[in-house]
C-alpha cells in the first residue's frame, strides 16, 4: 500500500506481490524470529486492505461509499423482519471481511450480491415512491445484482471444472499415463487460464517426459501467474537435468530467499555444491 497508495498494484495481483514483500521482510534482522511461522497466502485476510493494495485508495473510497449506503438502509427496514435479517447478514459479511476474505470467494460474493439486491429492493419500497423517476434506479440496481451473480456463478463453475480436471491429471501423472494427464491438464487450463496450478502440472509432465525447454517455458508462465514452491522445484529440476546447473542454483537461491522457513531448497543447494566439489576433485 505504501508503494502504490493511490492506484494500487492491479486487481487480483496480491498473490503475485506477496512473496517479494515477505522475502524483503524476512531479510531484516528483526524478522528472524518470525521465520518459523512463514507461509504463503494469496489473500490479505482483510478484504479492505487487499482492495486498497490492489486498486488503491480511490477504489477503497468507492467501496466505502457502498458500505455507507448499505449501513443507512437499516433504519428504513426496521419494520420488515425478513429484509432486516438480510441486511444483518450483509453487515456480518462486511465485519468478517476485516479478518478474512469472504468477498474474494465467488460463492460468497454471489450471496452478497443477492442479499444486496433484496435489501435494496425492500428499502426502495420503503423510501421511494414508485414513479417513473425511481424506476430506472431500481432497475439499474437489479441489473447490477444479476450481473454480479452471473459472473460469480460462471467463475464458480469454471473453478470447479478446473479442480476436477486437475484431480484427474494428478491421478494420471501418478500412473504415468502421460496422454491422459496432458488432456486433463489442457482442460483445466482452458477453464482457468489465469491459475498457475495447470501450468505447474503441465511443466511437471514435460519435465518427466524429458522436454526440458518446453517445461521451462511453461513454468515461467506459471511464475507470471502466481507463486508456488512446486514451480521453483520443477524449474530447478528441469535446469539441472538439462545441464544448466548455475541457473538451477540461482532458482533455488531465489526460493530460499523468498521462503527462508523451507529447509529443502537449502538441502538441494548443499547437494548440488557437494556434487560440484566431487566433480572438481575427480578432475584433479
Amino acid at each position: 500500500i505504501k508503494d502504490a497508495p493511490w492506484g494500487g498494484h492491479g486487481l487480483g495481483t496480491f498473490g503475485l506481490q506477496f512473496p517479494l514483500y515477505q522475502g524483503k521482510a524476512f531479510s531484516q534482522v528483526w524478522a528472524l524470529s518470525f521465520i518459523p511461522n512463514a507461509s504463503f497466502t494469496s489473500y490479505a485476510h482483510n478484504d479492505y486492505l487487499q482492495l486498497w493494495a490492489e486498486v488503491g485508495l480511490v477504489g477503497l473510497i468507492a467501496f466505502g461509499a457502498l458500505v455507507w449506503i448499505l449501513l443507512k438502509r437499516g433504519r428504513a427496514l426496521a419494520d420488515d423482519p425478513v429484509a432486516l435479517g438480510c441486511w444483518a447478514v450483509l453487515i456480518s459479511l462486511l465485519v468478517n471481511a476485516a479478518v478474512a476474505f469472504p468477498l474474494q470467494l465467488p460463492t460468497t460474493l454471489m450471496l452478497f450480491a443477492v442479499l444486496l439486491g433484496a435489501v435494496e429492493g425492500a428499502a426502495c419500497n420503503k423510501t421511494i415512491v414508485l414513479s417513473l423517476s425511481a424506476a430506472p434506479v431500481r432497475i439499474s440496481i437489479w441489473i447490477l445484482a444479476v450481473i454480479i451473480c452471473l459472473t460469480a456463478y460462471r467463475s464458480s463453475y469454471h473453478r470447479l471444472a478446473a479442480d476436477a480436471a486437475l484431480w484427474r491429471a494428478s491421478a494420471a501423472l501418478e500412473g504415468h499415463h502421460w496422454g491422459e494427464a496432458e488432456k486433463a491438464i489442457r482442460t483445466a487450463i482452458d477453464h482457468a487460464p489465469t491459475r498457475l496450478d495447470g501450468y505447474c502440472m503441465l511443466g511437471r509432465l514435460q519435465v518427466e517426459q524429458g522436454e526440458y525447454d518446453r517445461a521451462l517455458t511453461t513454468l515461467d508462465q506459471a511464475m507470471r501467474l502466481g507463486f508456488d514452491t512446486e514451480v521453483f522445484d520443477w524449474k530447478a529440476t528441469a535446469l539441472e537435468r538439462s545441464g544448466r546447473r548455475a541457473a538451477a542454483v540461482a532458482t533455488l537461491n531465489e526460493l530460499a530467499w523468498l521462503r527462508p522457513d523451507l529447509n529443502w531448497p537449502r538441502q538441494r543447494l548443499s547437494a548440488l555444491n557437494r556434487e560440484d566439489e566431487n566433480h572438481e576433485g575427480d578432475k584433479r
